[in-house]
């Protein structure tokens, strides 16, 4: 277990972006979800993502990176409820956690 882990925030349904969820919008051939988490295992920090809305397309555009889920039954009352479940899912042994919304794409694990 990691001692700062990465709570990936997925949850949410990007109703201001459109019919479509802009989590799996295609940005330079990936999903924009993928950019974000692909920058967090490099970082080499423990990952969990938070799952919602579309979380089963959500999990596909993730397959085969090395991280959790933590799906929040509960989404729909805000980003409040999906931090408190991935910081949940990281457990007790994680001695802090990174916060990481999931749309910045220009994210990078370079300190």
């Amino acid at each position: 277990m990691a001692e700062i882990g990465a709570v990936l925030l997925a949850a949410g349904a990007s109703q201001r972006f459109g019919a479509d969820n802009k989590l799996l919008a295609n940005i330079g051939g990936r999903p924009l979800i993928r950019w974000v988490a692909e920058e967090i295992v490099h970082s080499g920090a423990e990952a969990v993502v938070v799952t919602g809305c579309d979380h089963l397309l959500i999990e596909k555009a993730l397959d085969g990176l090395v991280l959790r889920f933590a799906h929040n039954p509960n989404w729909t009352r805000g980003m409040g409820s999906s931090i408190a479940a991935g910081v949940m899912a990281l457990g007790s042994q994680a001695l802090g956690a990174f916060i990481v919304p999931g749309d910045m794409p220009f994210l990078t694990s370079a300190c």
